[in-house]
């Protein structure tokens, strides 16, 4: 069985290209611009990988992998953005989201 990876972002471009990207390497990809479908998706079906873009209008990248990882124990997130490390993270914080 492939593992599936869902991709959210508020750009449709964004996820067009990484959806095209990961199907040809095989896995099963599902993607949606709403960070709440994104929370229905991973309760109703076992997601592998969250791959989030941290700036979105509903919910940022960071609390919807809290999220998503409160709700499933086997969901590993990478989070993704446009912007530099530092203008995204927290004072004080470099790299990872935790």
């Amino acid at each position: 069985m492939s593992e599936t990876i869902l991709v959210v972002d508020d750009e449709a471009e964004v996820r067009a290209v990484a959806r095209e990207a990961l199907q040809a390497l095989g896995y099963v990809v599902l993607d949606t611009g709403d960070p709440q479908h994104a929370l229905r998706i991973v309760k109703e079906q076992p997601v592998h990988l969250l791959l989030t873009d941290v700036v979105m209008p509903i919910m940022n990248g960071l609390e919807l992998a809290k999220r998503v990882e409160a709700v499933s124990a086997i969901t590993k997130v990478v989070v993704m953005s446009g912007y530099q490390t530092a203008d995204i993270a927290p004072s004080g914080q470099r790299g990872g989201y935790r």
